[in-house]
């Protein structure tokens, strides 16, 4: 059990305690406890929350629509496949989503497309792979960024997440009075995980809040993305010249340092309950926090990137045609498949909902989508 695999590491630690990240990784990603290895349904009604294209199909198809779009922008030879990469990609369900739309709005593109599809979960990847089933032969499956073949580099790419920054371990500092405190976890005396705050040690924190120029107020705290630049920066070393696309929840440090948000960013789910408390039930529950987009911005500029739009959900589907997909009927029933769409559409692009809570960050590397062609300075 993770509970007393958790409890064996903390006596055996120097201090009796471990980094919140360390925790944190464990429940979402230990082998064999770890949330995301369980093999049980997360995603939808009977899972622990909704993500976007669990709604419906349509969001599947508008990314589809979009990127046969962004092929045409990268001018590809007509010997060079439309790469498609899907990092964190779940149990296939919007890879599915977005093979079918081009596999019939576009059978010459799905003819030259392969989606090269990333995901840790060793569960998630069998679900994939049975989802994906009639799109085998377009299809490369792999555990992890690093096993992304080589060849990727040599040609022009299309790069997509949903929701993968929001699941990596975090680090958690706050400010109390002049002093910054880092938390670690520990084991009360009545045998129960709790936090400890300790005076900040760990560089790689200072480092951080200097580099983003983030003074914390007081009482305030804060997750410290470490584990997020590191991927970011793996991401970005797999492939030379494309688009990348970062779809999350998520603040800009303006929206991060808000008195609203005193307490940090840091949730859990369970049986799409918000859960305040992480530490009852260790590996039986998501814990996220929200996506800090403008260390996502700084970084990629600071490798050459080109910000080309961060938009809200809503914003960007509204750009990209949402509500031309409307489909007008007499249907009085509300499961027919036209309501059913109508409404999923709505959902997307609901103020105050999944259209607000969702940013979408689209990113260029080697291409000038101004100029809509390759820059061969970068």
């Amino acid at each position: 059990m993770l509970r007393s695999l958790l409890h064996e590491k903390i006596k055996k630690s120097p201090h009796g305690r471990i980094p919140f990240s360390e925790f944190m990784s464990l429940c979402l990603y230990h082998p064999t406890w770890g949330y995301y290895e369980r093999r049980d349904r997360k995603i939808g009604k009977e899972g622990d929350f909704f993500t976007n294209s669990s709604v419906g199909s349509v969001y599947g198809e508008i990314w589809a629509d979009r990127w046969i779009n962004d092929w045409n922008l990268l001018f590809l030879r007509p010997e060079d496949p439309h790469i498609l990469v899907e990092i964190g990609g779940g149990d296939g369900r919007f890879a599915e989503q977005v093979l079918n739309r081009i596999k019939s709005s576009s059978p010459h593109v799905y003819d030259r497309l392969l989606l090269l599809f990333v995901e840790g979960s060793s569960y998630h990847r069998e679900m994939a792979a049975e989802r994906l089933r009639e799109h085998e032969r377009h299809l490369l499956l792999v555990k992890g960024v690093d096993e992304l073949p080589e060849w990727l580099a040599e040609n022009p790419a299309l790069v997509y997440s949903n929701e993968l920054f929001d699941a990596l371990p975090v680090e958690r500092v706050k400010r109390m009075g002049n002093e910054l405190l880092e938390c670690w976890i520990t084991w009360s005396e009545e045998g129960r995980l709790q936090e400890i705050w300790i005076p900040l040690e760990n560089q790689s924190i200072a480092n951080y809040l200097t580099e983003m120029n983030i003074i914390l107020p007081r009482g305030h705290e804060m997750e410290i993305p470490l584990v997020m630049r590191e991927v970011y920066w793996a991401i970005l070393r797999s492939f030379q010249r494309g688009i990348l696309y970062t779809v999350d929840y998520g603040y800009l440090f303006e929206e991060v340092l808000h008195p609203l948000h005193r307490k940090g960013t840091l949730m859990g789910y369970r049986q799409h309950r918000h859960m305040d408390h992480f530490y009852d039930a260790p590996g039986e529950m998501d814990i996220t926090s929200h996506v800090q987009f403008e260390a996502l911005i700084r970084w990629g500029e600071t490798s050459g990137l080109k910000t080309f739009s961060f938009l809200t959900q809503r914003e960007w589907l509204l750009q990209n045609g949402i509500l031309e997909r409307l489909v007008a009927h007499q249907d009085r029933d509300p499961f027919s498949p036209h309501a059913r769409r109508n409404r999923a559409i709505t959902q997307l692009i609901l103020p105050g909902g999944m259209g607000d809570t969702f940013r979408i960050l689209v990113q260029g590397k080697g291409v000038n989508l101004t100029q809509e062609k390759w820059n061969e300075d970068e």
